[in-house]
């Protein structure tokens, strides 16, 4: 085989190799970008459910003005209302798991619904630096197919 011969073949392998890393190094980005899209819609379901939680802990403060006797609107699903009258307002059935349901005044109620506002403060942490762990690995990824692109094109 002549030189020039072994050289385009050689060149021809350099090329497939580098096409085929070029690839990999696309497939890879794309998995990427997927996982940090649903990564993204859980923080968004996260940050909904803190909010929720938050306004429980408002709504909990302005029971405590209500008097027994009070008219009351008791949500039966989203949107729907039954009008009611408040028998007590110093304990509240609390869903603790499991369908297990237990009584409990406004304090304790509160002290859980706090515990479970810092529980979805840290996971939202976890999510938003895996976010941004995802972010510069994409990044990274992006730099090397730039790189593996112009190659390409030069071979």
């Amino acid at each position: 085989m002549k030189k020039e011969e072994h050289k385009a073949e050689n060149s021809s392998t350099s090329k497939g190799s580098e096409e085929r890393e070029l690839q990999e190094k696309y497939i890879e980005m794309k998995i990427l970008e997927e996982q940090m899209q649903h990564m993204q819609k859980q923080a968004q379901v996260v940050e909904q459910q803190l909010m929720e939680m938050m306004s429980t802990v408002q709504s909990l403060e302005e029971f405590k003005k209500t008097k027994i006797g009070d008219k009351v609107l008791v949500p039966i699903s989203s949107g729907i209302f039954a009008k009611a009258e408040l028998k007590d307002n110093t304990q509240f059935l609390v869903n603790v798991g499991a369908d297990i349901v237990v009584s409990k005044d406004i304090e304790s109620t509160k002290a859980l619904i706090q515990k479970q506002v810092e529980e979805l403060s840290e996971l939202q942490n976890k999510v938003m630096m895996n976010i941004q762990k995802m972010s510069l690995k994409a990044a990274s990824i992006e730099e090397e197919l730039r790189y593996l692109a112009s190659k390409v094109q030069n071979v």
